[in-house]
């Protein structure tokens, strides 16, 4: 019996993660090709799995569609990586010129490095890291250049109060968006500060001069694990995962950071569970997180129908295991859109009933897997 193409695919990235040639060779034959190159692109795995199919000189004759898939792929994303590098520089220029503090994040700053498996990777977007100060002054310096905001100036205002970082802002040709973040995460995700203020000591730089700067490990992981909760995008635990391997005492400092957050503990704690899990690390995972990070690798092999609709499940493990909790009010449907305007009841029923019947029948097919 073949595995399920995520389970398959979380053994893959295991695989990987640790440089276990045998291991990716059974996880990959494990499940049919195009599914799991599904679930790759999905979860943003694609760049991992066929830069270690490569360096381990894997050449498994019942692989050959599932690398022809992620060569064509990775080369699609290479292309674009060259261009996206290229504005990335632009980015940093202007901001350079305006004296902006700032610092690249996520797949910007790792392309900014030359990883490789970033640039196989395709990337939406391009994330800068600005002090809240600094964020009105780094806008205008992109709309100067040509740069315009993506969305209606409601929509514009609604961002700078609500979001972690200000409407995406369109290149005046061909190009990326650019977020200019102001913080990881939303404050009512999350009680934890993640602000350039809060993580200015976890900065560092990536060049010879200093100037181009990034988040060291330890705020990489925190992002990964900001960014990754709920385990919808398994990338997220792989990067975590890498960053474990070059630092195993990186898991010890994480996990006494994040035990103060108060609104996701258990999701947070999640994403550093799965990265442990993914590095081959033997950690005291409680057993709230690990029926969390359990439930997520199950909840990906369901139905699309259910999958996007199981947020009120996700809740219950995100509480460890009710319904009431301070998770349980990010699985309802917001009552106002980015612009402001109010989202109707009837709107916010026919969401919050679709993520019930989602969920009833999601955790049923679970049942029988």
């Amino acid at each position: 019996m073949r595995a399920r193409p995520f389970a398959a695919l979380f053994d893959a990235v295991a695989a990987c993660v640790r440089s276990d040639r045998d291991g990716l060779e059974r996880a990959l034959a494990g499940a049919p090709a195009r599914r799991l190159f599904s679930q790759a692109v999905r979860h943003k795995c694609c760049g991992l799995l066929l830069y270690n199919i490569a360096s381990l000189r894997i050449r498994t004759p019942e692989l050959r569609e599932l690398v022809e898939l992620l060569r064509r792929y990775a080369g699609t994303a290479a292309l674009d990586a060259l261009a996206t590098r290229s504005q990335v520089l632009d980015i940093l220029e202007i901001l350079s010129e305006h004296s902006i503090p700032n610092a690249l994040l996520k797949g910007s700053a790792r392309l900014f490095a030359g990883d490789r498996i970033t640039e196989w990777t395709h990337t939406f977007d391009i994330d800068v890291f600005v002090p809240h100060e600094a964020a009105d002054a780094a806008a205008s310096a992109l709309l100067e250049q040509g740069y315009r905001y993506q969305f209606d100036a409601a929509t514009i205002a609604g961002y700078r109060r609500h979001h972690q970082h200000l409407a995406p802002l369109l290149p005046p040709g061909a190009g990326k968006p650019v977020e200019l973040h102001v913080a990881l995460m939303l404050s009512s995700y999350f009680s934890l500060r993640c602000d350039w203020h809060a993580l200015k000591w976890h900065l560092e730089p990536m060049d010879e001069s200093g100037s181009v700067l990034r988040l060291d490990a330890f705020g990489r992981a925190l992002h990964m694990a900001m960014h990754g909760a709920g385990m919808y995008r398994l990338g997220d635990a792989a990067q975590m995962a890498l960053e474990l391997r070059s630092d195993p005492d990186l898991y010890r400092r994480l996990y006494a950071f994040m035990s103060g957050e108060c609104i996701q503990p258990i999701p947070l704690l999640g994403v550093l569970a799965a990265g442990a899990q993914l590095a081959g690390m033997d950690a005291d995972v409680e057993p709230a997180v690990r029926r969390y990070v359990e439930w997520t690798i199950a909840r990906e092999d369901l139905p699309e129908l259910c999958h996007n609709r199981m947020q009120l499940v996700d809740a219950w493990f995100a509480n460890g295991g009710a319904f009431t909790g301070p998770a349980t009010r990010l699985a309802f449907p917001p009552t106002r859109r980015y612009d402001g305007s109010a989202t109707s009841y009837a709107e916010r029923f026919r969401i919050l009933a679709g993520r019930v019947v989602a969920g009833v029948a999601g955790a049923g097919y679970r049942s029988f897997l």
